[in-house]
């Protein structure tokens, strides 16, 4: 028996990937056979560290998902099946092997409707880091007779979040469901004193574009940008991401609906005052004890709440010291990665009835 957690042949920086491939470590440290698995043979995550074994299911090199892709395959979803060859490295040669009936595939949510067809006739398990994903892609007529948390070989359900357990519970209440906590690495996100750091505002572009363009002008205009330095975060290795949050005062948390919000928490870990969305997931950490959340989509509140923010930091320093070294330890504490190992392997002594 193995446990296969499939991952997207994904080179960018994704803290959904970073967590895939941390509960295959996981599982590999505490003795389960664990592998992650990707498409094309040769593909491996480099932007972060890891000790993964990886398995494939494709003898072809990388260049193949591209093919496929430019024909229209947005989200190709490859099938999985009994039997099915796949492959792995060993030093100085290629090994093959086969899937067999004992062999467990984790899922990956983002797939939504693509995940009704992908695993049959093997036991399968979705790791759901995103509930707001569950349903991707389905239109208003469609049928949800085979929809892949109604499976039979479906044996649970892996989620990351206090909301996306409660959303689970409610929409599949007969599934068997595990919360996992996502575990901060405090030896990376290392806490450093507000009064360590640099004028420095750190983000990440990726979402909600408009917002963080309309945020940032207005701020100008007002003319209480000067001092401070604009640092986008944008396809950087796990530790310059580190690096970045620990140089930076203050974080800006533009986000959508979220399956919890690690970005927003590894800035936390690193001392930032964290300012923005809640992606509605990370209520459970952005309290207004310890950062400044914003309502989702309200951008005249988190123009106003910069203000506020940066009339503290110039003002009322020491308060927003204690409060960065408080929201930095109960993230540390809250989201260790031992707690992390414990909720990943307990989940998986379950699932296996052991």
């Amino acid at each position: 028996m193995t446990i296969y957690y499939f991952c997207p042949d994904q080179g960018l920086p994704s803290g959904g990937v970073k967590k895939i491939y941390r509960h295959a470590e996981i599982l590999k440290s505490r003795g389960f056979p664990a592998r992650i698995l990707h498409d094309q043979f040769g593909f491996r995550c480099d932007w972060f560290e890891h000790n993964c074994s990886i398995a494939y299911l494709n003898a072809e090199g990388p260049f193949s998902t591209v093919i496929k892709k430019a024909f229209g395959k947005k989200d190709y979803m490859p099938k999985i099946y009994l039997g099915q060859n796949i492959y792995h490295q060993s030093p100085g040669r290629k090994v093959e092997d086969k899937l067999n009936s004992d062999d467990i595939i984790v899922l990956p949510e983002f797939y939504g409707k693509h995940l009704e067809e992908c695993v049959q006739d093997l036991p399968m398990v979705i790791f759901n880091q995103g509930f707001q994903y569950t349903f991707r892609d389905y239109n208003f007529e469609d049928k949800l007779d085979n929809n892949v948390y109604l499976q039979k070989n479906l044996k649970g359900v892996l989620v990351v979040s206090k909301h996306d357990l409660e959303g689970f519970q409610h929409v599949f209440p007969s599934l068997t469901i595990f919360r996992v906590h996502n575990g901060i690495d405090g030896s990376m996100f290392q806490y450093r004193p507000l009064e360590a750091k640099e004028k420095q505002i750190a983000f990440m572009p990726g979402k909600r574009l408009k917002d963080l363009l309309m945020l940032i002008n207005t701020l100008k205009m007002k003319g209480l940008l000067g001092g401070w330095k604009l640092v986008p975060i944008e396809k950087e290795s796990e530790r310059n991401v580190a690096d970045i949050l620990q140089r930076s005062a203050i974080f800006l948390n533009l986000v959508d609906q979220e399956g919890f919000g690690l970005p927003a928490a590894e800035a936390a870990s690193c001392g930032c005052i964290v300012v923005g969305y809640d992606g509605i997931s990370g209520k459970e950490f952005l309290h207004s004890d310890f950062c400044y959340p914003v309502p989702l989509g309200d951008v005249l509140f988190f123009i106003k709440t910069m203000g506020y923010v940066m009339d503290q930091y110039e003002n009322h320093l020491q308060k927003l010291i204690h409060q960065t070294r408080e929201f930095s330890r109960f993230i540390q504490k809250e989201y260790s990665m031992e707690k992390e190992v414990e909720d990943v392997t307990n989940a998986w002594h379950q699932l296996l009835g052991s």
